[in-house]
């Protein structure tokens, strides 16, 4: 075992001096939290993945903050109104200021748009901020968004990290309860609490990120306390390893990202609904979710989490049932070779090529060889496994969707036009009924109304199962004892920083 990623911290640091051999010295005043992945960009427009939309909530604040149910709080925003169903006015807080002590106006917000939605933008974020038709500061306090059509995922859209960017190299201006203050490309990113921020200042002055991409290192510096906190960056069966370590306090709750198999519809086995139920019943999820996860996962049969206003009530999740899977396949089996398809029935898995997901694919292999499927598991490094899934390119796929909030979700991934290389419908579903219920429920403000439709787009999805949903995750943080007030929330976010303090 190495210990490379711990050698750049014998180097004095502005934050706390600390020797070679003691770590960062943070005081009283400061936490180390311990990441697997560096962040791809901390600029709103830009940075999409997990991580970094973690530390932009930290230190962008935006108009509206979404909550874990699909509800949302005003932040920026002292009011919003919508004046019709297409132009909504929103009205800042008073005296907002950025990390330098400049004024925070409405202008501001309209910059922060149009970044996204200029025409030679690169921002990722541009065709889903493409129903917006303008943005305009009409006074200081004051900006109104027309929309193109009624649409009532808007409010997702209000969500975006209000930033500024200075003249000079350096971390752009923060609005929220943190700014950065150093970033190492690789090895760590430095937050200090904001004076300006509006709101409950965090008890922690400052937050070290540090990447240590090696999970037993990760594990044995938050043991050993040069790291304080990790958040799920580890393998479930060091749960129980860490939950004895007196100095360690460990905190779940149910979280919001979900993992589900895709399945590509234009495969000749997938495109029979007999396969699809079969796999489906092949799963054991109550047994994956003990052996393989220590119960850190919880077995799901939607795409929305526990709690969500949308989630339908009754479906269920799918049933272990390998006898009833054997007679499906058995009963598929007999038309395929007048389609040219071989038997026994043979499909490829594609898993990212982690340790995790490559033990989820051998048990996902070894349920479905048990009812008469012979799996591949293909394993690619992460930028081509992201590559091939995003082409349409594999015969089925494990992956997660982190932090499902708006419901909208089931229109990106099921809609039956939004297929590769530009859409999230991957595996290529179609089914104009369930077209009909999504256009009208994006369309409608009333959340009844939607509520109705997306019950009806899970028990139609239910059915025709692109998706083998499997379970939701349980956020857990372990963290060290001398830091006090730290409860996961269900997004995985890392807004438990602001509530935590440190006590000796």
């Amino acid at each position: 075992m190495t210990f490379k990623s711990s050698l750049f911290f014998c180097i004095p640091l502005l934050l706390g001096i600390a020797g070679c051999g003691g770590g960062l010295d943070l005081s009283m005043d400061g936490a180390i939290v311990g990441l697997e992945e560096f962040p791809g960009s901390l600029e709103p427009p830009y940075g999409l993945d997990a991580n970094s939309r973690r530390i932009q909530h930290l230190c962008f604040a935006s108009l509206l903050s979404f909550n874990s149910d699909g509800s949302f709080s005003n932040e920026l925003a002292e009011s919003v109104v919508m004046q019709d169903e297409t132009t909504f006015v929103f009205t800042l807080r008073d005296n907002l200021a950025f990390s330098d002590g400049s004024a925070l106006a409405a202008s501001d917000v309209v910059s922060a748009y149009q970044e996204i939605l200029s025409p030679g933008s690169a921002s990722s974020l541009k065709a889903a901020y493409a129903i917006i038709e303008s943005v305009e500061a009409t006074d200081s306090r004051r900006v109104v968004f027309k929309l193109k059509e009624p649409f009532a995922p808007f409010f997702m859209l209000a969500t975006l990290g209000i930033s500024k960017k200075l003249p000079e190299e350096g971390p752009r201006l923060a609005s929220g309860p943190y700014e950065v203050k150093e970033v190492v490309e690789n090895q760590r990113i430095v937050l200090q609490e904001n004076p300006r921020w509006f709101g409950k200042h965090p008890s922690l002055e400052r937050v070290v990120l540090k990447l240590v991409p090696d999970e037993s290192e990760r594990v044995l510096e938050l043991k050993r306390g040069s790291i304080d906190i990790i958040q799920n960056d580890f393998a479930p069966d060091l749960l129980p390893f860490l939950q004895e370590d007196t100095g360690l306090a460990v905190s779940q709750t149910p979280g919001s990202s979900f993992t589900y198999v895709a399945l590509n519809l234009h495969n000749p086995y997938l495109s029979d609904i007999r396969v699809r139920q079969a796999l489906n019943l092949a799963i054991d999820r109550e047994k994956l979710a003990k052996s393989l996860y220590k119960g850190m996962v919880v077995p799901s049969d939607s795409v929305l989490p526990n709690g969500h206003w949308a989630r339908h009530p009754k479906i269920g999740v799918p049933p272990f049932d390998a006898k009833k899977a054997k007679a499906l396949i058995k009963e598929a089996q007999e038309a395929f070779p007048k389609k040219g398809g071989t038997i026994p029935i043979k499909l490829a898995l594609k898993v990212s090529s982690n340790q995790a997901a490559f033990r989820l694919a051998e048990a996902l292999r070894s349920s479905f060889f048990d009812v008469g499927v012979n799996v591949e598991i293909q394993a690619r490094e992460r930028g081509k496994f992201f590559e091939e899934v995003r082409s349409g390119l594999f015969d089925m796929y494990v992956l997660t969707w982190a932090g499902v909030v708006e419901p909208d979700v089931y229109r990106t991934l099921f809609f039956s036009s939004s297929v590769p290389p530009v859409g999230d419908n991957r595996g290529f579903y179609a089914n104009p009924l369930l077209d009909g219920l999504l256009l009208k429920a994006r369309s409608s403000y009333d959340r009844e109304v939607r509520r109705e439709l997306y019950w009806r787009v899970q028990e139609i999805l239910s059915q025709d199962l692109p998706y083998l949903h499997l379970w939701h995750a349980q956020n857990t943080l372990v963290h060290r004892r001398s830091i006090e007030g730290v409860k996961p929330d269900a997004l995985g976010s890392f807004r438990f920083l602001l509530d935590a303090k440190r006590s000796g």
